[in-house]
């Protein structure tokens, strides 16, 4: 009994620390926008980076319901947080991504800007306040 449970626990310690070790080089990649610099998150490396953040968060949930976790429950539980955080960020921030450049394009040319002249205005004064790198 002592020998089963010694090797579940080994397996549970394995798989914490393949999912920590993934996490030691992953970086996010930008992309340059216009003149402003590396502002926009790039797209495949963003979705590979997301169903990487999906895969651990799923193995770490499931490591966090495993009867031989007690002596790593504490470090599952911190990282299980870590990845949500990340994970949650990471939408949010796209989201916000598209529709600045839904607004970016809207406000910069065309006839909505020279009919919203001044909200124009407003927006390209944010945008050299905000994004300049």
């Amino acid at each position: 009994m002592i020998c089963v449970s010694a090797q579940k626990e080994l397996e549970v310690d394995a798989k914490l620390k393949s999912v920590m070790a993934e996490w030691q080089g992953v970086m996010l990649v930008f992309a340059k926008f216009k003149a402003r610099g590396e502002l926009l998150l790039k797209g495949m490396e963003t979705r590979e980076t997301i169903s990487l953040l999906e895969d651990s968060i799923m193995v770490l949930s499931s490591l966090s319901t495993n009867r031989y976790n007690t002596p790593f429950k504490k470090e599952i539980i911190i990282w299980l947080k870590k990845l949500t955080k990340a994970s949650e960020t990471l939408e949010i921030w796209l989201q916000v991504q598209n529709l600045w450049l839904y607004l970016e394009a809207v406000f910069v040319s065309g006839d909505i800007a020279r009919t919203l002249a001044q909200e124009a205005k407003r927006f390209m004064v944010n945008i050299n306040n905000k994004c300049s790198i």
